[in-house]
């Protein structure tokens, strides 16, 4: 299972060395970042947070490893920073594969410096089955939706990436809006669609849900309709608000409705099954700053962060009660969350598969 993740974010020659990662080494606390921080989990709330912030305070400062936009995480920090001004927040902005592979090549070299880290799916997989990430039950945890939350403490979703089906509402007539994912597939389309050069994650879902037959065969039939591949959620859909395309599968609706906001000519249709990815937070296992740490990572599933995350950056939240945006576009119908262990053993078989089909 590992191999075949570590094949899916290109990192062979990493993998190749994180073998030999000493996992079982100790933080500078002696313990690691989990076990610190568990002495401190059955405190009244009150004395509990009193001795997370006296924690911070020594260590000053925090590392967060994240995929999220540095103007965005920008936002977040800065709130953080009027909260808890004397602990700083070291942002790392990566992508995923970048990220694996520099917390990898970090750890090997018995370099302890991440101490957050936020990321999607297999790439949180892969640090989790490395050892690198430990369990944290944040004090927020009963506010954060079902399914939101690792049962067993490794995770925590911050965000939601809602998949939808994205289209110009100049040039798609109401009666057009697809409703299923076979109306996808009706030759109006044909020369008119964008896919991205990374759905590895979608095909893997629908082949989970479909079976792997007719998801091939679907995505076969699908390619048939000459869809553009383009690399990037965002620049897709302000393709399709431009009229570049008609339509776009697996845009984030956030975004989306984002432009939609801004007056653009597109809209959103989830169709079913419905597929949602998780941008978590996760202790890092070897965090050299670990109440810093659990502070931070508090204080973005906390009622202020997540509004923050809905109102300032026009994202979906996890938080019970927000997301509004998100569940008008889902109407009460069940919703996928893509966990970063539910995707299953075969995501390198998967990736390779729809690189093959899409001519990648």
């Amino acid at each position: 299972m590992k191999r075949q993740r570590i094949m899916m974010w290109g990192l062979c020659l990493v993998m190749a060395t994180a073998l030999s990662l000493p996992i079982n080494s100790r933080s500078a606390f002696g313990q690691t970042a989990g076990e610190l921080l568990q002495r401190y989990s059955k405190l009244p709330a009150a004395e509990r947070q009193r001795a997370l912030e006296a924690g911070a305070q020594k260590e000053g400062s925090v590392s967060f490893y994240g995929t999220m936009s540095v103007k965005d995480a920008k936002v977040l920090i800065d709130k953080f920073h009027q909260r808890y001004p004397g602990v700083t927040v070291r942002h790392i902005r990566l992508g995923s594969s970048p990220m694996l592979s520099r917390i990898l090549t970090e750890h090997r070299g018995g370099r302890r410096d991440v101490d957050v880290v936020g990321i999607t799916g297999p790439g949180a997989q892969v640090l989790i089955d490395y050892g690198l990430i430990d369990p944290y039950s944040s004090s927020e945890k009963p506010a954060i939706r079902n399914d939101f939350v690792s049962s067993k403490g490794l995770w925590s979703a911050v965000e939601l990436y809602l998949v939808v089906v994205g289209y110009n509402t100049k040039s798609v007539a109401p009666a057009d809006v697809p409703k299923s994912y076979q109306d996808l597939l009706d030759k109006k389309w044909a020369n008119s669609m964008s896919l991205d050069q990374t759905d590895e994650d979608w095909f893997h879902f629908l082949a989970n849900e479909w079976g792997e037959k007719k998801a091939t065969d679907y995505l076969t039939n699908l390619m048939k309709l000459n869809p553009k591949l383009h690399r990037g959620r965002e620049l897709r859909a302000q393709m399709v608000a431009a009229g570049e395309f008609l339509i776009a599968p697996t845009l984030y609706d956030y975004r989306v409705r984002n432009l939609k906001d801004q007056g653009a000519g597109i809209n959103s249709v989830a169709l079913l099954p419905i597929m949602a990815l998780p941008n978590v937070a996760m202790l890092a296992r070897y965090a050299p700053h670990p109440h810093a740490a659990a502070l931070f990572i508090d204080w973005l599933l906390s009622e202020t962060g997540q509004k923050l995350i809905e109102s300032e950056l026009g994202r979906d939240p996890t938080r019970k009660g927000l997301g509004r945006g998100m569940d008008e576009t889902v109407g009460g119908r069940p919703v996928k969350v893509i966990a970063p262990d539910s995707l299953g053993p075969k995501t390198g078989d998967y990736l390779k598969l729809y690189r093959k089909i899409t001519g990648q």
